[in-house]
């Protein structure tokens, strides 16, 4: 009985890893949808919006490399997005703010020929891990939890079947051929000291065959996955279980791919590596190395 709780517990680990691996893994837009977080409002509901218009946040307070979004509501109208100072705090046309350098910037949402505004305060980062980095680095947040990266690298918000991902890369590279880190960070109250419970769990879910099967569900031509291994590595958080395999099509490298999933504080946090053989400013694999062992967790 106590085991068959404690697979139903584990039940959303094993879903999140399957779903991120048949949408994320190919890195294809053509199967995986990026939705972005504050998305432009429907026209459909043109006459439906009420009250006063309002923007979620008059000011807010951010380190060098987090964001936020400013949302608008009470309207059906299109907002656009400006930054009084692009050196401190930069905006997307969907409203994703994102400091750039410590100093104070003022965000500006026009809505129908209205201004209203953000200001805007960014903090120097004082984590360890940024000072430390052995690339010029900022924080970035995944959920509640957050992960230093390269400065100059992108990240990406979205949604892949309900679950939040952050996609990062070169801010120069393309998601369908370049090389990629996703990062997914959920709540599934497991805890480190169970790791061998979780790590078998995953070796009798997991066969080469999975991701043959999933591959092939996406691609045209034959898939053959190859040097498929599931093995346990350590970082700070403690122990984590890596896949990594190779996938070929009708002969040719797609890509290389490893997996890795960390239990700890209550959330499995999945880093994905996809390794599409094109170079990396910094190294890929360091990136990615880097993320795990600064993986923060927030309260």
């Amino acid at each position: 009985m106590k085991k068959k709780i404690q697979l139903k517990k584990f039940a959303k680990v094993v879903a999140l890893s399957l779903a991120l691996s048949m949408t994320v893994q190919t890195v294809a837009p053509a199967t995986t949808t990026i939705i972005a977080e504050a998305a432009k409002p429907n026209k459909e509901n043109a006459n439906k919006a009420k009250g006063k218009i309002k923007l979620n946040l008059k000011k807010n307070t951010i380190e060098v490399g987090e964001s936020f979004t400013l949302k608008v509501s009470n309207t059906s109208k299109e907002a656009s997005f400006t930054s009084s100072n692009k050196k401190v705090a930069t905006v997307t046309e969907s409203g994703e703010v994102t400091g750039v350098s410590k100093g104070k910037a003022t965000i500006t949402v026009t809505v129908d020929g209205k201004k209203y505004k953000c200001k805007v305060t960014v903090k120097g980062s004082d984590n360890k891990y940024v000072t430390n980095a052995p690339f010029e680095a900022a924080v970035a947040k995944v959920g509640k939890n957050s992960v230093v990266v390269p400065k100059t690298w992108s990240n990406t918000k979205g949604t892949v079947n309900g679950m939040k991902v952050n996609a990062f890369m070169p801010k120069d590279a393309s998601a369908a051929t370049g090389s990629s880190i996703y990062v997914t960070s959920v709540k599934s109250k497991v805890d480190n000291k169970n790791f061998d419970y979780y790590f078998s769990i995953l070796k009798d879910s997991y066969t080469a065959d999975t991701f043959k099967n999933m591959f092939a569900a996406q691609l045209t031509g034959q898939v053959t996955i190859e040097d498929f291994s599931i093995t346990e590595e350590k970082i700070p958080a403690g122990r984590i279980s890596v896949m990594s395999y190779s996938v070929k099509i009708d002969g040719k490298l797609f890509c290389k791919q490893k997996i890795y999933d960390v239990f700890a504080q209550g959330y499995t946090t999945e880093f994905t590596v996809t390794d599409k053989g094109v170079a990396t400013t910094p190294d890929l694999y360091v990136v990615a190395n880097y993320m795990m062992e600064s993986l923060t967790f927030g309260k």
